[in-house]
């Protein structure tokens, strides 16, 4: 009797174990699709990753739960519902499992910092990197290494924004150094969002390594093809183009970037709105003005659409704070009920705990706020441009490139005056530099500007080649270019 009663029970055991294996198989099934289609259909990727977290909340998994969950989150960030992927994220990271591995609890803080991103709240998202470097500093494991790689990619990109190159380029270089370092082989499910060439490539073009950028915007090409995110390849050899001067296979590759976006399953505002501007500079150095207007339009509309996009999904990030802090209120407050019955001291010391939780939620609370408000003051700013760009652009007109060579060559009265309408912001750069340059200075380094050598300048000017090399030696001088460096590159980094 005793028997059968043990026997009975191993069965009931061993049934409950085996259906919990068959759920935990059909997440990891879910979870798989879900990874699989995320960039070809990624609402059939939200909806795989939903089916993985109801089954996983059902079985009470947190393990399961929390991967389901930074599934739906990222999805989310590429859908643009930053405020329902901060909502999964505070899920995942109360989490008991989260809170026990710090790779899975990095991931989490990963798309909060791609959130922050989209929203243009680079502090924020700088502080999340910060967390994730301090989290994973001591830890030398696969899956660490990966994470610290795309981090200190992320981290180069904040600050080539900030056209901090030196930075830019320590971190990339670090970057790219740990991700060669791994195996090729393993599995890394959230590189999908990043390419360390591309940045890399951006970073050499912003330190005029030309040959280098073109080397690392085409290395990018087999990865964002299989994201489908080949519209970032040709933007970047747009830009590279574009610095070239060579403006008719710039206009080429921007063009195809517009294409390969309309083909999208989602809209990539940030990418069309880059690309018709761009679309819009290249034709008026090409003086097509019909199709720079066109482009000019096109650009004005996405920035507007963008503009008030930028602003609803702040309110997202305002109203992830408000949630976050809310929920941590409430399970406060019940715990503040059981430790006043137990003890008073306990008690005392908690509320301070919790006056001082309460004032750093209700700090980054403001300066989410804060940057709410200087995003609106952005969109104003942008209004204002646009106004401005209009009469600069009615200016340029009037002022082709091809007139201002034309007038250097004659030597007229009118070349640096037409040099200054196409170029307004080039003697106030210049004066910055030294106060005391000349007309004559400002002149001769105009021409140098335009890259016509010192034989070509004294033959414009009617000077003795011998002069014009003294007085390119004498502004070498002024300026404290060190020997070796070129005048004609200084200006352009001046002057881009």
């Amino acid at each position: 009797m005793i028997f059968k009663f043990i026997m009975i029970i191993l069965l009931f055991v061993f049934g409950f174990l085996y259906s919990q294996q068959i759920e935990i198989n059909r997440v990891d099934g879910l979870l798989a699709k879900s990874k699989e289609t995320l960039y070809i259909n990624t609402i059939q990727s939200l909806k795989y990753a939903k089916d993985a977290a109801m089954i996983s909340e059902n079985e009470k998994n947190s393990l399961n739960m929390a991967e389901s969950y930074l599934q739906i989150a990222y999805c989310k960030n590429i859908l643009m519902e930053y405020e329902d992927s901060f909502l999964y994220i505070e899920k995942g990271l109360d989490e008991s499992e989260v809170k026990k591995d710090d790779v899975l609890e990095c991931k989490f803080r990963e798309i909060k910092a791609l959130n922050y991103n989209k929203l243009k709240l680079n502090d924020s998202e700088l502080k999340e990197y910060q967390k994730i470097i301090k989290l994973l500093s001591d830890k030398n494991d696969i899956k660490s290494k990966i994470l610290m790689s795309r981090v200190n990619a992320r981290i180069a990109s904040y600050y080539l924004n900030k056209k901090e190159s030196l930075y830019s380029e320590r971190f990339i270089n670090k970057a790219i150094r740990i991700h060669r370092e791994l195996s090729k082989k393993q599995d890394d499910n959230f590189s999908d969002n990043l390419n360390l060439y591309s940045i890399k490539g951006y970073v050499c073009l912003n330190n005029l390594k030309y040959d280098s950028a073109y080397y690392y915007f085409n290395k990018s090409y087999p990865h964002l093809n299989r994201i489908k995110k080949k519209y970032i390849q040709f933007i970047s050899l747009g830009d590279y183009y574009f610095e070239l001067k060579n403006y008719i296979k710039a206009v080429d590759f921007y063009y195809r970037s517009l294409q390969e976006l309309e083909q999208n399953t989602f809209k990539d505002l940030e990418y069309s709105t880059y690309a018709n501007k761009k679309l819009s500079m290249s034709y008026g150095f090409l003086n097509d003005k019909a199709k720079e207007k066109i482009y000019l339009e096109k650009y004005y509309i996405n920035s507007d659409e963008l503009a008030g996009s930028k602003i609803t999904n702040v309110q997202s990030a305002v109203n992830a704070v408000e949630n976050e802090y809310q929920n941590r209120s409430e399970r406060f407050r019940k715990l503040n009920w059981i430790i006043f019955l137990s003890a008073i001291m306990p008690f005392v010391f908690l509320n301070i705990i919790m006056a001082y939780r309460y004032f750093i939620l209700k700090r980054r609370k403001s300066a989410v706020i804060s940057e709410k408000n200087l995003l609106l003051q952005e969109k104003d700013h942008l209004l204002e441009e646009k106004n401005m760009y209009y009469v600069k652009l009615q200016q340029k007109l009037d002022v082709t490139m091809e007139e201002v060579i034309y007038e250097a060559k004659k030597n007229t009265t009118s070349f640096f005056e037409k040099f200054q309408t196409l170029y307004p912001e080039f003697s106030p750069r210049l004066l910055q530099c030294n106060p005391t340059f000349n007309l004559g200075e400002l002149t001769l380094l105009a021409y140098v500007y335009l890259n016509f050598s010192s034989k070509e300048i004294a033959e414009y000017t009617f000077r003795s080649y011998r002069t014009i090399q003294t007085r390119k030696y004498a502004l070498r001088k002024k300026i404290g270019l060190k020997k070796g460096e070129d005048l004609y590159v200084w200006l352009k980094k001046i002057n881009p």
